[in-house]
């Protein structure tokens, strides 16, 4: 039986709209041979379905129409959750997702970013706990200069990190990109972090709206 995979996520509305322009998500999902991809997006007051296409043989292939990037959430018909990533026209999109929640999705300069963001998250917080590990045995050992010298570099690790994950921000701060990396977690946030994302922001990004969503069955 197909295991549900469960995804909360946040979506960005439309900011301004212009032509539209095709695009085409060519994909496989290996444990479905057969049912029905939907991609969607959420707009102001209502889901939006950009594409759907039906999957044969544990192949799938969307075409649809999109005026601007967009935050996308794809998914099984009839099953929840789903897998979410930033969907443009620039490039044609290759899939391969996996009930386990694991996915491996290309495409587009959005995407690229997304997953070169992702890929420092997941450096960085090696980094991170490996230098914590390192002051927790100190501090346990009451070796209290070495700590004091180990929470130096902690703090340096994690200065850098912010500051590699900031680079690629700064180079998307006017796009839908910026905005889904600085407000995914705010819920877990307190009210002078939500700020300081908030203020991060350009005026663009500020302008959209996020809602969460959940996929229909």
């Amino acid at each position: 039986m197909w295991k549900l995979f469960v995804l909360g996520c946040l979506f960005f509305p439309g900011i301004v709209f212009g032509e539209k322009k095709k695009f085409t998500i060519n994909g496989a999902i290996p444990e479905m041979p057969e049912g029905k991809m939907i991609v969607v997006s959420q707009e102001v007051g209502h889901v939006d379905t950009l594409g759907q296409g039906d999957i044969v043989s544990g192949k799938f292939v969307i075409e649809g129409e999109l005026d601007e990037p967009r935050v996308a959430l794809i998914y099984v018909a009839g099953y929840g959750g789903g897998f979410v990533f930033i969907l443009d026209t620039d490039a044609p999109y290759e899939m391969e997702l996996f009930q386990s929640g694991k996915s491996v999705i290309k495409g587009g300069k959005l995407q690229s970013e997304l997953i070169a963001y992702q890929g420092i998250v997941a450096e960085e917080n090696e980094k991170i706990k490996a230098a914590r590990t390192k002051l927790e045995e100190a501090s346990e050992a009451k070796h209290y200069r070495t700590a004091s010298e180990l929470q130096k570099k902690l703090e340096q690790v994690m200065a850098d990190a912010q500051s590699r994950l900031g680079e690629v921000l700064e180079r998307n701060k006017d796009n839908v990109f910026a905005a889904y990396i600085q407000t995914a977690g705010m819920e877990h946030l307190d009210l002078s972090r939500l700020k300081e994302c908030y203020a991060s922001l350009t005026d663009k990004a500020k302008a959209t709206g996020p809602g969460k969503l959940v996929a229909a069955r």
